[in-house]
């Protein structure tokens, strides 16, 4: 039987599972995690099991890939455990076995079929992850960050696992918990196996985390202790009608400190915890992190807001911290990542007394730009012939025309029929793809922010200002145009205060998006350290 690669699922996947167990067969409840290796690719995995024998339910999940079965058929007894999904394909046949909190074995294709194919994961302890974030101090001024990954990054991988960020060496990644005490993790973004680090939390009597040690591979292992909690505030402010919610962090000094405002990327959005937090509050600054619009215990509707909108929600929160007697009113600026990158410089030029601003990521062209040489670029860089990167920019400039102006849709609905079925078509992460019907809530939705034009924000900013890109953040393409279109407005504008970093061999997505551009764990951890030290250094200096 052919097999198709994971990569080409476009539904359901059939499971036999058999699982050789011991007299007392381990529970399998709960949440695992690990890899798949199919065709020799592997492919971050979850199981989800509730239940006992005979009566279990559950799913498998290859969250990167947007692919979710449901496993039925379980048969359990001393020595196997069989489960099921089906789907009219394909089948995959797992054989191997539960012990000591792993379950590894052989992938078949097909109950007899043998393959080299492997699978491996981990049972997860379920846990309260609030209990582990913060940061861990190991001396001279080097810190592990932990924190709870924002739902919208990792989907039903947040509620499992945490990150970290580790500004001695740059290194970031995942931590998947395998006792309340212990998590491993094997490298960045979501792998589990080879584990590299293998951290051990310590507790005092109440069960409280007083300190971590922190093993890594080919590096001595060191022990930290838990920071001393940084004062922390609920707080409230308002936009207009909607009342927003978030966390206000100051240093533990008296008197007047500068603030930031940490604006939010795309999608739904909590506030932030974790490394950036970690690091401003550390260097002297008050920290106001809050829920997006209709997020958490914010109140309105994130997708039924401009950036506009978004940007004054952060400009009501700086004049809240105007209010407050341990904030400098002269001394409050904006970060944001992503889409974060429009927003804080729209948040710094709609607020009179900006004292700076960072944009990470992003920032100098319009997203319906920025969209088209993303697409471009990642078509060229996966070996599209220029035939059809042309069919798919014609498309997707098709379909902004639409979404701009509501005309054309006969147009639209022509060339999506004739194209939905290519390979070119919803590729990766690019945007060339589109609703199928005129009534879908997306066209609304993105027509309030796809247009914007930062260029009046750009050019009315006369605080110090801070652009950080990743050599790699979305494509080389779009990065140098946003270099060129930032430089060129401010310059424009006459400011004086400009800075432009461009990491070499980092970005956010670049773990994910650039196939074939990985980089070794040095070169990603100096990249991140790069990434990490320069805006807190920059903005450090700048705001005094």
């Amino acid at each position: 039987m052919m097999r198709k690669t994971v990569s080409s699922f476009c539904g359901a996947i059939v499971l036999g599972i058999t699982v050789i167990a011991s007299q007392t067969p381990e529970s399998v409840a709960g949440d695992w995690a690990g890899d798949l290796v199919l065709q020799g690719t592997a492919q971050f995995a979850m199981l989800h099991m509730s239940g006992s024998g005979p009566s279990y339910e559950g799913s498998l999940e290859l969250p990167f890939m947007g692919e979710k079965a449901t496993l039925n058929g379980f048969n359990r007894d001393d020595r196997s455990l069989v489960f099921t999904a089906s789907n009219s394909t394909y089948s995959l046949h797992f054989v191997g076995e539960v012990k000591g909190g792993m379950f590894e074995g052989s992938v078949q294709d097909g109950p007899t079929n043998v393959s080299g194919d492997r699978f491996r994961f981990a049972h997860l302890a379920r846990i309260d992850f609030s209990k582990y974030t913060g940061g861990y101090d190991l001396g001279g001024g080097r810190v592990i960050s932990i924190s709870p990954i924002p739902e919208q990054d990792m989907g039903a991988i947040a509620a499992s696992v945490v990150q970290y960020t580790d500004t001695g060496n740059g290194r970031w990644g995942t931590l998947f918990p395998i006792s309340p005490t212990r998590f491993i993790s094997g490298g960045p973004a979501a792998r589990v196996f080879p584990a590299e680090i293998d951290v051990s939390f310590s507790t005092n009597r109440q069960g409280q985390i007083t300190g971590l040690i922190w093993r890594e591979t080919n590096r001595p292992m060191v022990r930290a202790s838990k920071a001393n909690a940084y004062p922390e505030e609920e707080v409230r402010f308002t936009n207009g009608g909607v009342s927003l919610a978030g966390t206000l962090m100051t240093p533990k000094t008296t008197g007047r400190h500068p603030a930031v405002v940490l604006t939010h990327g795309s999608g739904p959005q909590l506030r932030q915890r974790g490394i950036l937090e970690q690091l401003f509050v550390r260097s002297g600054f008050a920290v106001l992190t809050y829920d997006k619009r209709g997020m958490g215990g914010s109140g309105g509707s994130w997708q039924n807001s401009s950036f506009e909108d978004l940007a004054d929600d952060a400009v009501s929160g700086a004049r809240m911290l105007q209010t407050r007697p341990d904030v400098d009113p002269r001394q409050i600026g904006f970060w944001g990542l992503s889409q974060g990158g429009w927003i804080a410089p729209l948040a710094a030029a709609r607020f009179g007394e900006t004292a700076f601003v960072i944009a990470a990521s992003g920032g100098g062209l319009s997203p319906e730009l920025q969209e088209l040489l993303d697409t471009e670029d990642e078509l060229r860089g996966a070996g599209f012939p220029p035939a059809e990167i042309a069919d798919a920019i014609a498309f997707q400039k098709t379909k902004n025309a639409f979404m701009r102006s509501g005309e054309g849709w006969d147009l639209y609905q022509t060339m999506r029929q004739r194209v939905q079925n290519l390979k070119w078509y919803h590729y990766g992460n690019t945007d060339a793809w589109g609703p199928a019907t005129a009534t879908n809530p997306y066209w609304a939705n993105q027509r309030r922010i796809y247009f914007y034009d930062p260029a009046s924000a750009l050019e009315k900013l006369a605080c110090p200002v801070l652009f950080v890109f990743g050599e790699l953040g979305s494509s080389p393409t779009t990065v140098m145009a946003n270099v060129t279109a930032v430089r060129f407005l401010t310059e424009r504008a006459g400011n004086p205060d400009v800075t432009i970093s461009v990491i070499p061999n980092a970005g956010p997505q670049s773990l994910l998006r650039r196939k074939g551009r990985r980089q070794s764990a040095d070169r990603r951890a100096a990249a991140v350290r790069a990434w990490l030290s320069s805006g807190i250094r920059e903005v450090g200096a700048k705001s005094h």
